[in-house]
């Protein structure tokens, strides 16, 4: 997903709904008091082969950072992989199911 670092202790933070999806997937990932972010933070789906099927800026509301996809008609039903990062880390990530 274009970084070198990884970021653990987020992981269990990350909550993504519905699971599995039809038109919509969201997630929230609260972050600690006084987390410092490296540049622009985006939401990135890759399908299971590992291609890139979108990929968007994320909002933040002071430690909460959130987004919405809108999966469009060209979402086959199947297997995604959701990443977060900023300008220099993955932040979290899931799968995500399309049905």
């Amino acid at each position: 997903v274009g970084v070198q670092e990884y970021e653990m202790g987020l992981q269990e933070s990350l909550v993504v709904a519905p699971n599995p999806a039809h038109d919509r997937i969201a997630f929230e990932l609260p972050l600690p008091a006084g987390y410092a972010m490296a540049g622009e933070v985006r939401a990135v789906l890759l399908d299971a082969q590992g291609k890139l099927v979108a990929e968007e800026a994320v909002g933040r509301n002071g430690n909460l950072l959130s987004h919405s996809f809108t999966l469009s008609p060209s979402f086959s039903p199947g297997l995604y992989f959701l990443h977060v990062k900023d300008g220099r880390k993955w932040l979290a990530g899931a799968r995500v199911v399309v049905e």
